[in-house]
């Protein structure tokens, strides 16, 4: 007599496998199959597909002038008390 025969609580039943542990289980062929028909589409993508040009822009400029610049301006430095009064308006007596 066996151990399941005599002791009926002790048969061990084997759990099925869920639709979880089949993906997980075909998730690494999924993934690298995946991968190589990425890479494959693209590849036909970019050896197929027409080549594109762009269209001649070309213009013409007319040449830039060089002007001359004024002579440079020398401006007399003023002091601060002449400068304070014509900012404010007011004038300063010296009282």
């Amino acid at each position: 007599m066996t151990a399941a025969e005599a002791v009926p609580a002790l048969e061990v039943e084997v759990p099925q496998e869920t639709a979880n542990e089949r993906l997980k289980r075909a998730f690494g062929s999924w993934f690298w199959g995946s991968m190589i028909a990425a890479t494959a589409l693209h590849a036909a993508t970019f050896a197929f597909w027409p080549e594109l040009e762009t269209e001649d822009f070309s213009f013409t400029t007319t040449e830039l002038e060089a002007i001359e610049l004024p002579p440079e301006i020398t401006i007399s430095s003023a002091t601060s008390a002449d400068l304070t009064s014509r900012d404010t308006g007011h004038c300063d007596s010296g009282d």
